[in-house]
């Protein structure tokens, strides 16, 4: 864990000294409502962190590039058992480094910004730890991979020149953990969160 914090502090230092360049920079907090397609456990009742840090580069009027760098937790949960009073879950956290393609539109003159973006890309993500009482990933929980390979999709609205509300669904397209029966287990997560640009 202190190697991700360092890497983070590492990041975000890069981020404000890339801002002379042309480079654009925001800190990152939200939420993700994440399940696992294949555990049997169905609904998106996982809540888990998405915070972190972005940087994107404008290689056209309305058209930038960039990157994020992301303590990003998933999983699965739900109480539908047996017994009532028995949670099931599994958590994965993971430092996951989103690479994104945006398209802005709807121009503010007054306050010199674009008021919705749309985005789309890949997301590389590394795990780090795992906690489960799920019985089929309680005995393989070194059976996890220790990444991830997804497609995001994205839909921002600008609150102001500041802040920006964003939507979204993220989709793994590798298996993250092989049943036994020879099903492969994949994440699949939304994610509402909040941008301030720097």
């Amino acid at each position: 864990m202190r190697s991700v914090l360092a890497l983070f502090f590492i990041f975000f230092f890069a981020t404000i000294n890339t801002q002379a360049q042309g480079f654009d920079a925001a800190i990152l907090l939200g939420l993700n409502a994440a399940q696992l397609d294949g555990d049997e456990l169905a609904g998106y009742n996982k809540l888990g962190l998405d915070v972190g840090l972005r940087v994107s580069y404008p290689i056209q009027e309305k058209t930038d590039v960039g990157l994020e760098l992301l303590f990003s937790q998933r999983g699965s949960k739900t109480s539908r058992n047996t017994d009532p009073n028995f949670t099931s879950y599994t958590n994965l956290d993971y430092l996951a480094v989103p690479l994104f393609v945006n398209y802005k539109d709807w121009y503010i003159e007054d306050g010199d910004f674009y008021k919705v973006r749309a985005e789309g890309g890949l997301v590389y993500s590394y795990l780090f730890d795992v906690d489960s009482n799920y019985n089929p990933f309680e005995m393989g929980i070194g059976d996890f991979k220790n990444f991830d390979l997804g497609v995001h999709l994205g839909f921002g609205y600008a609150l102001t020149k500041k802040w920006l509300f964003t939507l979204k669904w993220t989709s793994s397209f590798i298996r993250i953990f092989e049943n036994p029966s020879g099903d492969g287990v994949r994440s699949y997560y939304l994610t509402f969160r909040f941008e301030y640009n720097l």
